[in-house]
């Protein structure tokens, strides 16, 4: 009786020190396939058995493990081999599945002892299992930070997305034209003055801000599209909750079933900017408008300051003759003579200016210029006398005809020369002298006015054909750049060069009337 009571607890203490059944709770614990392919050889080894341990992997690529002094050795077989056992006898290995009966693998010992195989089916077992747990943590563990990755993508893109809406100013929508049902990006409701975390999309919301000038052509706008089914585009005044009104620029395509996708716009600042460029365009406007006026009262009042000032000039020489104890009739002819030319010419530039208003049309006919060019010189002696200035003239024998208007080309002339006697005017050191010329020059018709005053300024030169600029204090910058207008007027040119080895040389070229 004393063996029989005994003989439970001596058969319970030999089950508990089974290898199989002392693997067990150690491979429940098991966190690593290392320490499951440890505990395995361990048992075999305990069982006195040369264990492999082969493992495949997911991707088909096989794992062997074997016992060595001290541990075990992992070596990784490739690629996939077909389903055999690295052992010739089929007898020493079992086959490790899972649940499912998919192979993870499988275990090949050397052993004659039937209770020692026996206990290494049980451990193939416990590995299997414990194989498959492990296998299926790592797998939840890799899914879950994937779905942690993905998580954080999607969060940065939404970011980005929000961000590159703030910067341009555009939100997008998803709008059901049959239930009403909206969806916000984050930026819509910051653009219509709500909160994303309390407020709840809702079409209502859109159109009751829509500004009441503007949401009949909102209605009529979508009601046009969503018939057909085609997109739209409205643009309008949208009121905030706050009060505060924005425009909006809203597209939208038709997505699926009854959706529509689209994107608002907020255009307000370019709205305020087309309205300040309108208005600055009209202040624009407003300032030509004037500045032409001055021009014209500057040019009207500087071409008719020219011969009044011969005529001036030309009566008081006239009268210092007649004063004289023996009166210099001859020259006081000669001074009546420039004044009636200078009233005459005074005429005909109120004449021409009538003209710009079509009150007579300039005529342009084909004339000698050296006639004209030899009036205006005749006309200008006196003054170049009194100033004492030499006028000097060099003319061509060669005939030649430009088309022009007399008056204008007069004027060229006239202002030419006395731009050229207001040049001399701080000489003081040496004879002041103006020589005009004129010859023909290929097919064109060149006047060239010198003076040997001190000439002008590098800087200036691009300039002193620009109206209103002057390097004289009293100038008003004006006769030259009329000088500009009529021989571009005639089809010519005009340019200014500094003289050698004093002053400055004006050239006007003029095209020769054509022939036939």
């Amino acid at each position: 009786m004393q063996l029989l009571e005994a003989e439970p607890e001596l058969l319970l203490a030999d089950v508990l020190n089974i290898p199989a059944i002392k693997a067990s709770s150690l491979l429940n614990d098991a966190q690593t396939i290392s320490r499951i392919v440890e505990i395995a050889l361990a048992g075999a080894r305990e069982l006195g058995c040369d264990a492999r341990l082969v493992l495949i992997g997911q991707d088909g690529f096989r794992s062997l493990y074997r016992n060595i002094e001290g541990g075990f050795v992992g070596k990784t077989q490739m690629p996939p081999m077909p389903l055999t056992t690295l052992d010739s006898d089929a007898r020493y290995t079992i086959s490790l599945s899972d649940s499912f009966g998919m192979q993870l693998g499988y275990l090949t010992a050397f052993t004659d002892q039937l209770h020692v195989w026996e206990q290494l089916e049980v451990l193939a077992f416990q590995v299997a299992a414990a194989v498959e747990r492990v296998q299926a943590v790592d797998a939840m563990g890799a899914a879950q930070m994937e779905a942690d990755g993905l998580a954080r993508t999607l969060a940065a893109l939404q970011e980005d997305v929000d961000i590159t809406h703030q910067i341009s100013g555009t939100s997008t929508f998803r709008w059901n034209y049959a239930t009403g049902k909206d969806q916000w990006s984050r930026n819509l409701f910051r653009l219509l003055g709500y909160d994303s975390e309390t407020d709840s999309p809702d079409y209502g919301k859109f159109l009751s801000g829509a500004h009441p000038d503007d949401r009949a052509l909102w209605l009529e706008t979508t009601q046009a599209a969503v018939d057909p089914g085609k997109s739209f585009r409205w643009e309008g005044r949208y009121v905030r909750p706050d009060g505060s009104v924005r425009h909006f620029l809203v597209q939208a395509r038709p997505d699926v079933d009854t959706w529509y996708h689209g994107t608002v716009l907020d255009v307000t600042e370019l709205k305020e900017n087309e309205e300040s460029l309108r208005r600055l365009q009209l202040e624009v406007e407003q300032g030509s408008r004037l500045t032409a006026i001055g021009e014209l009262a500057a040019a009207i009042a500087h071409e008719i300051n020219q011969p009044l000032t011969s005529v001036a000039a030309n009566a008081s020489a006239s009268l210092r003759w007649f004063s004289r104890d023996v009166p210099n009739l001859e020259n006081m002819r000669t001074g009546l003579q420039a004044i009636i030319a200078d009233s005459k010419r005074a005429g005909e530039v109120i004449r021409g200016l009538q003209s710009l208003q079509g009150a007579r049309p300039s005529q342009h006919v084909p004339l000698d210029p050296l006639e004209m060019i030899g009036k205006v010189i005749d006309a200008m002696r006196p003054t170049a006398s009194l100033r004492n200035i030499v006028l000097r003239s060099e003319f061509a024998t060669a005939s030649f005809a430009i088309n022009c208007d007399r008056t204008q080309i007069e004027q060229l002339v006239h202002n030419l020369i006395l731009n050229a006697f207001d040049a001399l005017d701080p000489i003081t050191d040496r004879q002041r002298v103006v020589s005009v010329n004129a010859r023909p020059e290929g097919s064109v018709f060149r006047i060239a006015v010198e003076d040997n005053g001190l000439g002008i300024d590098p800087e200036a030169i691009e300039k002193v054909f620009e109206t209103f600029y002057s390097t004289k204090e009293t100038g008003m910058g004006m006769g030259l750049s009329i000088c500009r207008s009529i021989v571009e007027a005639h089809g010519g040119t005009i340019s200014v060069h500094r003289g050698h080895p004093y002053g400055s040389i004006f050239i006007a070229d003029l095209p020769q009337a054509s022939k036939g």
